[in-house]
């Protein structure tokens, strides 16, 4: 697993997108950020140059231990217990445990992307490691 989202800077403009309040990440200046309708927890897409990702902050957020072929590895990202999971050339995801409270328990969140280019992939991972979470 080694290189295993081994980037560390984002290259050119970026932006601070809120995926809730507290919650945030540093992603490419051309990102759209889209809530959508959720059942049990807040979900939406962020759509950039190149990749689409899905999120989703709740209780019941996939924690990618389900995903076969994927390689996995277990991370401390903004104070949090992490795991950042690949697949094929194309496929990168993030699951932060306890992001938030709620009244049933702490909420987790999950980033789950699909990318187009390897300079797409390359800044999905960068926005990755730009996850900044306020207590």
């Amino acid at each position: 697993m080694a290189g295993l989202f081994a980037s560390s800077s984002m290259a050119g403009e970026t932006v601070k997108i809120e995926l809730r309040q507290g919650i945030s990440l540093q992603a490419p200046a051309e990102v759209k950020l889209e809530e959508e309708k959720g059942t049990d927890s807040q979900v939406g897409r962020i759509t950039g140059p190149g990749f689409e990702c899905r999120y989703d902050i709740g209780r019941f957020s996939d924690p990618l231990t389900s995903i076969g072929g994927a390689e996995l590895r277990d991370i401390t990202l903004a104070g949090r217990v992490a795991r950042l999971m690949q697949k094929g050339s194309d496929n990168d995801a993030l699951h932060v445990m306890e992001v938030a409270e709620s009244v049933l328990g702490q909420v987790n969140l999950t980033l789950h992307c699909i990318s187009t280019s390897e300079s797409a992939r390359k800044a999905v991972r960068d926005m990755f490691m730009t996850l900044q979470i306020k207590s």
